[in-house]
Formats: C-alpha cells, structure tokens, sequence
C-alpha cells in the first residue's frame, strides 16, 4: 500500500462529555485505491529515563490511554475500523519504542 504520513495533526472530537482536543505527534496512513485501510498512530515522548518495573508499567496505561482517544479520532476521520489502527509510544531519550500489544 502507498504510505501517507502527517505530523502534528491537530482534532477536535465531540464525545458524550464534551470536545476532546489532540494533536497526534506522527500519523502513517495506508492507503489502496486511494482508500485509506489502517493507520499507525506515533506519539513521542520523554521523561521516563529512570523509569522501570511497575512505574514505567503506569505511565504506559497512561499513554495508551491518551492514545485510545487518539485512535477514536482517526477512526472517525477515515471512517476505520479502530483494529485497524496500530498505537506506539517512541520514548525518544530512552531510545525504545513501545506498541501497545506489549503492555499488560
């Protein structure tokens, strides 16, 4: 499939509660037949250097949680499946990257 990427991508999303306001670091969009069929969602982030065990465990739950809205918006915009969207966290000053597939 032809990859699509945009940067800093700003959304407003109305949700039950009110408006949800984000702008998503890195978004990769898959595109066929100019359709777009999945999407990566790349949110950077530091601070976490000396973070480990069940510290670095809870601010994971954090950012995917952040990131489930993040995933609900670009759902909403290209009319995807939220399966068919992949989350990460790339901790820029620990040089790791986390998917969310790896967080219990």
């Amino acid at each position: 499939p032809e990859v699509e990427v945009r940067t800093e991508l700003p959304f407003v999303r109305e949700i039950q509660q009110g408006l949800v306001h984000g702008r998503i670091d890195r978004l990769e969009l898959a595109r066929r037949e100019g359709k777009v069929v999945s999407a990566r969602i790349v949110d950077f982030k530091t601070g976490a250097v000396g973070a480990s065990g069940e510290r670095f465990a809870e601010k994971l739950r954090g950012y995917f949680e952040q990131l489930d809205g993040y995933r609900d918006a670009v759902a909403e915009m290209y009319a995807l499946d939220p399966a068919a969207i992949e989350v990460a966290l790339l901790f820029v000053d620990r040089d790791e990257v986390v998917r969310e597939q790896s967080v219990a």
